[in-house]
Parts: C-alpha cells; structure tokens; sequence
C-alpha cells in the first residue's frame, strides 16, 4: 500500500477554506438584526405624534449615531440594530429628552414617556381667569382657557421654574413655583388678585360748591354781555 504525503500548500487552502467559512459563520450568527421599536407617548399612553413632532435618536456604545427619525402617527419609531447596547433619546421640537439605555436582543421595546405641565390661573375668590398668558422660566405655555387652565406637552425641563401670568396683556398678574419632574409632569395654580378701580379724586365739600358754582357765573355774566350790546 502505498501512502502519499499530502502537500504543504494543499493543507495551507484547507486551511484557508475552513478559517473563511468559519468567520462567516461567525458573524451571520453574531451581527444578526433585530427590530427594534421605540414607542413614545404622554403620561396617559397616547402617542405623543398626535400632540407634538418628536425625534428619535439611538446611539452606541461608542457614542456614534446608528438610527434616527421621527416617530409615526402610533407614536413609534422602528429600526433594525444588531446585538449591542445602545441608548434612545427622544427629543421634542422644544428640545425637551427623554433617555433610556437598552440591549439588543433583550429588549427591542422601548417606551418613553412624556409629562405635562398644567398651570391654572385664578383669582384670589377662586374665579378662574380665560385668557392670560403663561410662562414657565423661559418656556410659554400659552392662553388659559375658558376653566383658567393652560397645559403643554414636552416644553418644561426637570426642575424647579417660577411660573407667571400675564393678565391682562402684558400685565403681571401673580407668579408661583413650579417644580418639574424627571418626565416634564407639573403643576401650579397662580393666584392674583382683581385690579383696584380708579380713584375718585376728592375735593373739600366749599371747593365743590364754587366749581358747580362756575357754569352758573359764566351765564349771568355771558347774559349782562349780551344786553349790554344790545
């Protein structure tokens, strides 16, 4: 029997061949995609898409921007991403955020929540007030309407702001703390008081008598000038 030597360069493409289909075996099993769907909504699960135009941003874990673009009318923005970590940013057209952190293939459900801010505006009896305009630091909210209420979605970072009403047009009409949690949710009622009618200007009870007086001298006097040229 005879026993042939395999050759050095043969063995070499074995090689070659098994070490190719090998990494792409590996990577087809590694970089597989997942759909991912970021849903973002208000605090009481309505697609925020119906109230504001959002953007959804999803960045690495090297800090590089892999997807991007506005969430649709159910309120979601879906991509595929490969295994990794990764971090969704939803930002408003106020810049407000909302960030969460999530693994791929773990999760591929991401729900981000945004909050309101409601400021009524009222007086000090408890009559609401239509039609003042409010600011919260440096952030409009609006017109009160017909209850004195004013809300927005997506316009007030965390923290603590001072909230005032302006009432009527540029006229303060009262101000108050408001303290904005870590989802834009807040609240406050501004209170101010009605405005003071114009005052009456007062005069001794002789100096109105002499000034009601006035007329009455003026017509004696105008009717002798009249019979004197007559």
């Amino acid at each position: 029997m005879t026993i042939r030597t395999v050759k050095p360069a043969i063995l070499m493409l074995m090689f070659m061949t098994l070490l190719f289909f090998l990494q792409n075996f590996t990577v087809k099993t590694v970089g597989e995609e997942s759909t991912v769907t970021v849903h973002v909504q208000d605090t009481s699960g309505n697609p925020v898409s119906s109230i504001i135009d959002v953007v959804v941003v999803i960045i690495n874990a090297t800090g590089h921007e892999v997807a991007v673009g506005h969430v649709d009318s159910s309120g979601d923005f879906v991509t595929n991403l490969e295994p990794a970590k990764y971090v969704a940013i939803a930002v408003t057209a106020y810049g407000l955020q909302m960030v969460k952190g999530f693994q791929v293939p773990d999760t591929t459900y991401i729900v981000l929540t945004y909050g309101y801010v409601t400021v009524f505006v009222e007086y000090s009896d408890g009559v609401r007030v239509e039609g003042a305009d409010v600011k919260v630091g440096e952030y409009l909210l609006g017109k009160t309407d017909s209850s004195g209420q004013v809300e927005r979605l997506g316009v007030v970072p965390p923290g603590t702001h001072v909230a005032k009403a302006y009432y009527p047009a540029a006229v303060e009409f009262g101000s108050t703390f408001i303290t904005v949690d870590d989802v834009g949710t807040g609240g406050a009622t501004i209170v101010g008081s009605y405005p003071s009618p114009p005052s009456v200007p007062e005069f001794p009870f002789g100096l109105t008598i002499e000034i009601a007086l006035i007329p009455v001298i003026f017509y004696v006097w105008w009717k002798r000038k009249q019979g004197a040229l007559q």
